[in-house]
């Protein structure tokens, strides 16, 4: 008979678990966490055993879930936490701990913490490649978690790891059938991305490299010094073998004549600074923009709640008003139902006597 009642409890929290999951999918949230304080509940009548502490992990871990949906970090990381210290007590299912240390990578990395976000994806991946023996259908959880990986080593500008990761994930997803060609693509798009990154990377290098090259080239004692003439107007370099300092051959206004011996940046130099020059307006501007834009989405923000306010302030007027009507009417109608049931006694009082009711009858003939 215990056993019977132990049973019944399991399937009812195993039926919560999954209705909440239902009404979470379906953004039905007060129903899904109604459901799952219900399936912690019944966890509590349970004897302590293996099965116990699995379904308290499943609910813990559906909890994070909800949470996570929520946008709660913190509180969805607690839950998670606590689901996988019970799943270590319960069935030890390597998959199901696999999916906790993914959802946990996935939160810390919200919290911009990608080294012990990278540290949970690398242990939910060893899992998983122990596992997939004998469950191939484990290999969407492992090009996830390649994915996962890739993303957090571009978020810590480790590009080539990032690519290796990508190009991993890629490798299984195309040798897989069981993998949809979303995922494929996802992680195909993922990896040209990264090589592209790569790529800017690398002419952005040999851009620095040759401007480092040409400074160097100067201070070892080579200056290149611009000659113009009136008649040709155009400009020759000769070398010199010392360097010539910039001066003016005569004083500014005396003559039409150009500069002397004036060093020119280089090209690049000036682009790279025109860049970086046009990247900060570009910037301010953008904050500009932005706080503009957060003044007049506050101003919008408070006119919806001056308006939600005033719009639910007369709703519960109304409300109450027209429950003051009802309630008047009731007692009408009940004081009427009362007279009424006060006649009938009578009626039926004076039925019972005869001799009085003709009395009565005299009486008012007379």
């Amino acid at each position: 008979m215990k056993r019977r009642h132990e049973d019944f409890i399991e399937d009812s929290v195993e039926e919560l678990n999954h209705q909440a999951m239902t009404y979470l999918t379906s953004e039905n949230y007060n129903q899904a966490i109604f459901c799952l304080n219900q399936a912690l509940f019944k966890t509590n009548f349970m004897a302590e055993s293996t099965k116990k502490s699995s379904l308290s992990a499943l609910t813990f871990n559906n909890l994070g879930c909800f949470y996570k949906r929520l946008g709660q970090v913190d509180q969805a990381l607690d839950k998670f936490f606590q689901s996988l210290e019970l799943e270590s007590k319960g069935l030890n299912n390597l998959e199901s701990i696999a999916n906790t240390y993914m959802n946990i990578s996935v939160l810390l990395a919200l919290k911009t913490e990608h080294e012990q976000s990278l540290r949970y994806s690398f242990k939910a991946l060893n899992l998983l490649k122990k596992e997939i023996k004998n469950n191939p259908q484990l290999a969407v959880l492992i090009v996830n978690c390649y994915s996962r990986i890739g993303l957090e080593y571009k978020a810590l500008k480790m590009f080539q790891q990032a690519l290796q990761s990508f190009k991993n994930g890629y490798e299984i997803s195309s040798k897989t059938r069981i993998i949809g060609l979303g995922i494929r693509r996802n992680i195909q798009r993922l990896y040209e991305e990264t090589l592209l990154e790569i790529q800017k990377d690398k002419r952005y290098e040999s851009k620095a490299s040759k401007i480092v090259k040409n400074n160097k080239k100067r201070m070892r004692g080579t200056s290149y010094s611009p000659r113009s003439t009136l008649d040709s107007h155009t400009t020759t370099f000769t070398q010199n073998p010392r360097p010539i300092t910039p001066k003016f051959l005569e004083k500014p206004g005396t003559s039409n004549i150009r500069r002397g011996s004036v060093i020119l940046p280089p090209m690049e130099e000036f682009y790279i600074s025109r860049k970086s020059y046009l990247g900060n307006i570009h910037e301010n501007d953008e904050i500009k923009k932005k706080k503009i834009n957060s003044l007049k989405l506050r101003a919008q923000e408070n006119n919806a709640a001056v308006y939600i306010q005033a719009y639910w302030k007369g709703y519960k007027q109304r409300k109450k008003y027209y429950e003051m009507l009802m309630w008047e009417k009731i007692r009408e109608a009940e004081n009427k139902a009362r007279k009424a049931e006060e006649v009938v006694n009578d009626l039926k009082a004076l039925a019972q006597k005869p001799m009085e009711v003709l009395r009565l009858f005299k009486k008012k003939i007379c």
